[in-house]
């Protein structure tokens, strides 16, 4: 047996036996009861907080959809033939910016010491008595180099504002700025998740819209497909009324998901608030 453990055993038998046990024990419970109701209090506030994050979320999702449906409710057989077929709010644009520049630096030291010795000293009767003491100075120089490196170009978020897609191209409508390309001058696109980057022949930069839904993003690229490159479109060899029957019936099955898991969600934060 261990002397820690032979130690412990040995503070409780005198607790025992000088009659703190029940006290103790009493103590003991008092904590375990109290530290049981502080686990349980924050796990229900981690609970209530990721709970109305993904409310927020799935509200954040519904205004694209509720405005995808808005605009197809009005379309029948065929897209418009000119203006704005789609516009969504509440997206972000990013572009293509350099990123801050690093600076490092690095060097050496070159020194050399010198020392020497000090003394002072007496007689008394017979004896000589000395004191003597060592001191030195160093001298150097360092050389050193700084070198900066430019900052990488990375996608950073520069405005809040409105996608537009129109018969003839796509356009981006902010507080600050605003971006727009023609389907001739459109060089390639690329929907990813919730999002639609842009290139364009006469712009060095790409730009890059975000939206809160995934499937709304995926059916605006369908769209932009069939309107800038037939060959690439859902709806090979099809007409309008195709495209528009697809995107419709997939965003409004979509959209009574989205609001059914919000009413599941605010019945949900009810019950443990």
């Amino acid at each position: 047996m261990s002397p820690k453990v032979k130690l412990a055993l040995n503070i409780l038998a005198s607790a025992v036996s000088g009659g703190l046990y029940v006290p103790f024990w009493i103590g003991w419970v008092i904590y375990q009861s109290w530290h049981k109701s502080e686990v349980e209090k924050y796990q229900k506030s981690e609970l209530i907080k990721k709970t109305k994050s993904e409310i927020s979320e799935i509200e954040e999702s519904l205004v694209h959809h509720s405005a995808l449906d808005q605009w197809f409710a009005k379309l029948d057989k065929e897209l418009p033939k000119s203006g704005a077929i789609i516009k969504i709010p509440a997206v972000r644009l990013y572009e293509s910016r350099v990123g801050e520049s690093i600076t490092s630096t690095s060097g050496t030291l070159q020194a050399q010491t010198k020392t020497g010795t000090v003394g002072i000293g007496t007689k008394l009767g017979p004896i000589g008595v000395g004191v003597a003491a060592s001191q030195g100075e160093t001298r150097g120089t360092i050389n050193s180099s700084s070198v900066t490196r430019a900052g990488e170009d990375k996608m950073t978020k520069i405005d809040d504002g409105e996608l537009i897609l129109l018969v003839d191209s796509i356009a981006f409508a902010g507080s600050q700025f605003s971006r727009s390309v023609s389907f001739d001058l459109l060089l390639t696109w690329q929907v990813t998740q919730n999002e639609i980057l842009i290139s364009s022949k006469n712009s060095e930069k790409n730009w890059l819209v975000a939206l809160n839904s995934d499937s709304v993003a995926s059916s605006i690229g369908h769209i932009l497909d069939h309107l800038a490159n037939p060959a690439n479109s859902i709806t090979p060899g099809g007409g309008d009324s195709d495209l528009i029957g697809i995107v419709k019936n997939t965003n409004r099955k979509d959209l009574e998901l989205f609001r059914e898991e919000l009413a599941r969600k605010v019945e949900f934060l009810k019950e443990i608030n």
